[in-house]
């Protein structure tokens, strides 16, 4: 009779982890994003801005995909 409760049972989803390293990633990018507007010592030329911009896209974009496929725990083992 336990047994076939079991089978009724709804199958568990697979855990995913959290979207934490996505989300940093992506305030990352905004930071470095933002930096020369409010320091502009740091890109006295444009393709110095240029570069500051890129590293902002390449931030971004990782993040999105991380966001996009999350990282899934290892099933646990149970016994």
């Amino acid at each position: 009779m336990d047994d076939e409760m079991n089978d009724d049972e709804p199958k568990k989803k697979e855990e995913i982890t959290s979207t934490s390293f996505g989300l940093a990633l992506i305030i990352i990018s905004f930071g470095i994003f933002m930096t020369p507007g409010f320091f502009p010592s740091v890109a006295p030329n444009g393709w110095e801005v240029v570069t500051w911009m890129t590293w902002a896209m390449v931030f971004f974009v990782v993040g999105v995909l991380a966001l996009m496929f999350p990282s899934k725990k290892p099933p646990s083992s149970k016994n």
